[in-house]
Formats: C-alpha cells, sequence, structure tokens
C-alpha cells in the first residue's frame, strides 16, 4: 500500500526511522511507532481529536470486552468477504482507528487464517494513534485525517470506518474496483433523549449510514 505524502502527494518511502518523499518532504516516526502525517495548516485546533484523558478511558472500556462481540462479527464478515483475494495480500484502512482496538483484533484474526495483509490504522488523534501503537507493532500507524487519506488512488482493499465519520467520497477513492467498506455505527437515535432536549428539531436520518453511503458504495 503506497502512503502519500501530505504536501505533494508523492509517495512516501519508509527510511528507518522516517519516512521521505521525492520532493525531500520527512516525517520521522515517533519512540512510540507511529507516524504524524496532519499538517499543521490542517489542523482546526491545537490537538484536534479525542485528548488523553479521553482514550484512557476508551481503552479501558474496550479492554473489559464488553464490545468484542462487536469485533468479532467485524472479523468474521472481512474473512467471508474477502475470501475471493485469500492468495493475494489485502490492503486495509481503519479510517478513525481510536487506539486501535479493532484494528489489532482484525489483524490478529487474518494472521490466525494466514492471510498476508497491510494494514493501517489512522486517527487524527494523536493520543489515540500513540496508545494504538502501544498496543500493536504488527500495524502501522499514522495521526492523519480520515477525509484526506496518505493514501494512493485505488490501493485498497478493505475500510474500516468503526463508530467514526463516514467521508464516503474519500473511501471510494482510495478503494479497488472491488474495494470493500465495512462501517459499524451507533445509528440515528443515538443519544436521541439528549438531541431531543438540546435542539428544536432532530434530524434522525442524517445519522442513518445507508444514507450517507449512496452513490459512493452500494450494500
Amino acid at each position: 500500500m503506497n502512503i502519500r505524502c501530505p504536501q505533494c502527494q508523492a509517495v512516501l518511502q519508509q527510511q528507518q526511522k522516517s519516512w521521505r518523499c521525492d520532493n525531500n518532504h520527512c516525517f520521522d516516526t515517533a519512540k512510540q511507532g507511529y507516524t504524524n502525517l496532519l499538517l499543521v495548516q490542517n489542523k482546526r485546533s491545537r490537538a484536534p481529536g479525542d485528548d488523553a484523558a479521553m482514550v484512557d478511558s476508551r481503552m479501558r472500556f474496550l479492554n473489559t470486552g464488553l464490545y468484542q462481540p462487536v469485533s468479532d462479527a467485524l472479523n468474521q464478515l472481512v474473512l467471508s468477504q474477502t475470501n475471493n483475494n485469500a492468495a493475494t495480500s489485502l490492503n486495509i484502512v481503519d479510517a478513525g482507528c481510536g487506539e486501535g482496538y479493532y484494528t489489532q483484533r482484525l489483524q490478529q484474526a487474518l494472521t490466525s487464517q494466514q492471510r498476508d495483509c497491510d494494514i493501517m490504522g489512522i486517527d487524527i488523534s494523536k493520543f489515540a494513534v500513540r496508545a494504538a501503537a502501544r498496543r500493536s507493532k504488527a500495524c502501522q500507524w499514522f495521526v492523519a485525517n480520515s477525509s484526506q487519506l496518505p493514501v494512493d488512488d485505488n490501493d485498497v482493499d478493505v475500510v474500516l470506518s468503526l463508530f467514526s465519520p463516514l467521508p464516503t467520497k474519500e473511501f471510494s477513492r482510495v478503494c479497488t474496483s472491488q474495494g470493500l467498506l465495512f462501517v459499524s455505527s451507533t445509528g440515528p437515535k443515538h443519544l436521541i433523549e439528549m438531541r431531543e432536549q438540546l435542539y428544536d428539531t432532530v434530524d434522525q436520518q442524517s445519522l442513518e449510514p445507508a444514507n450517507q453511503l449512496q452513490p459512493d458504495f452500494q450494500r
């Protein structure tokens, strides 16, 4: 899977502890094992995304195993839907990977079935990606925006969007012609009681994933 330079869109090559393109743009890999590709001019705040306390809280919750059935179901779906590609390596992007819980477990599930894969986890929060890099060294981890994925066109077999935003046009750009998008969402009634108290009108349909996928993806 080709990683693109966020400054000039050229392919980045990994050189020891950094990534560098032909135009000599260089991005160092942190000692924790992740690389920050989020340019300063593309940030809307000093530290976008979840902060350290939020990441730590979610990690502790996920480690209890309460969401393991979601992870198991996802892993089985990916395995079953990519059987036609069993002889080739799968390029997978987890867009909005958080602290890497689902990403790591998918990598382990594919490896246990002798499936070759190149898995990249991307999140806008450096605290989340730092935690993900500590969780697993078998995946590549990048701080980046899911709306501007640092990946070549038509280069990804599987995109994951798990409880994350759905920039479907960007997902469509990076997917191959037979690429798959796996979405897990809270659904249109997420926090409905609170939203009804805060807003005069609540648009449930805006949170319905099926309404966000077309025309870029078909169910």
